[in-house]
């Protein structure tokens, strides 16, 4: 059951936590991404993430992300990740 049909999901996996290969995966596929409502990352460079898709006008309305580290940290009180899941 879809109970979100309007929605597409689009799993860009592979960067191994790395700014450059996340930026990378990223970049494959950005332009068949025409509007953004989130992004869910698992894994580290987010920074390159969020770096990649406003290089191609796209902001995510929400983004979480995992682990309070010190760029985490940072990007949360800069107003760039919605919130992080921390365990």
């Amino acid at each position: 059951m879809n109970i979100c049909p309007g929605l597409r999901i689009v799993d860009i996996s592979g960067g191994s936590g790395l700014s450059y290969e996340t930026g990378r995966q990223i970049e494959q596929v950005v332009d068949r991404l025409d509007d953004l409502v989130a992004v869910y990352s698992m894994g580290g460079g987010n920074r390159a993430i969020l770096r990649t898709l406003s290089l191609n006008s796209l902001v995510p309305k929400l983004y979480i992300a995992h682990d309070l580290d010190h760029e985490n940290m940072s990007m949360l009180q800069g107003g760039k990740l919605s919130f992080v899941l921390h365990h």
